[in-house]
């Protein structure tokens, strides 16, 4: 999608999705530390400025949704959905926003990412939401992350070094079927993978008898530097798996995909 389509996009978005839009332009111009978006569907979310990006991701442009097949994705009901690399939050509001019965199992290693998210948990208490402060890797000895900053926000930890991520963290790690048996899911709607890298890992290593249990898949590939660490890679994988899948590839080197079965 054209940068002018984008942002038409997420206009026709923000409209229909949001009561309160005049306020929010209104609040680009002018400025604040935080805006108290209002949804039309009753849904109240106060998003600081510093981290408008991520809630638009979500929230305006469905980034992790847009590409299933219409008749994929769930109408309503109590839906089980694990939010791998889940950040502050906003993908797993996103899926209360829509689905306020679902059960929602977040993971997320940075402190001050997990503080926030902790916070939101906190206050959206009517949500049946788990988060935990790990990582999910193919192993339960920790990982090392990444990142740019420990005392900040911060969208980008990643198992990758590189020049611009000169800080790093060790961090607990859990694998993706510690979190089907700790939770114990027969089966699950919907995985979303946003997690820097770690993807590889995580649905390379887990068992094909667990992978066909997840109905849906959303993830962001990042470049690695390992053999199979690729957007390509990833999508011969999950066919050889037995999935449908759309897929884009951005300038950057990451990209996104949607699988199903």
């Amino acid at each position: 999608m054209g940068a002018f389509r984008h942002k038409i996009h997420r206009y026709k978005s923000l409209i229909s999705n949001f009561k309160n839009w005049p306020q929010f332009l209104a609040f680009k111009t002018k400025g604040g530390s935080a805006f108290h978006f209002k949804m039309r569907n009753g849904f109240e979310i106060e998003v600081p400025k510093k981290m408008l990006p991520p809630f638009k991701e979500s929230f305006f442009d469905g980034v992790y949704f847009k590409e299933f097949p219409s008749e994929k994705v769930p109408a309503g009901g109590e839906l089980k959905v694990i939010d791998i690399g889940a950040n502050v939050g906003y993908f797993s509001l996103f899926m209360f926003s829509r689905y306020p019965q679902a059960s929602v199992y977040s993971y997320e290693p940075m402190p001050f990412n997990y503080h926030q998210l902790k916070t939101y948990q906190d206050h959206y208490s009517q949500f049946d939401w788990q988060t935990e402060q790990k990582a999910v890797a193919d192993h339960r000895d920790g990982i090392t992350l990444f990142s740019s900053t420990l005392d900040g926000f911060s969208t980008m930890a990643s198992v990758f070094t590189a020049e611009q991520k000169g800080e790093k963290i060790e961090v607990e790690t859990l694998t993706l079927e510690d979190v089907f048996d700790q939770y114990g899911l027969e089966e699950l709607d919907l995985i979303k993978l946003d997690c820097e890298g770690s993807e590889y890992a995580i649905l390379y290593n887990s068992p094909a008898t667990l992978l066909e249990k997840i109905k849906l898949m959303s993830i962001e590939t990042h470049p690695g530097s390992g053999e199979g660490e690729n957007h390509e890679a990833m999508i011969a994988f999950l066919k050889e798996q037995g999935l449908n899948l759309r897929e884009q590839r951005n300038d950057d080197g990451t990209g996104y995909i949607w699988a199903w079965r």
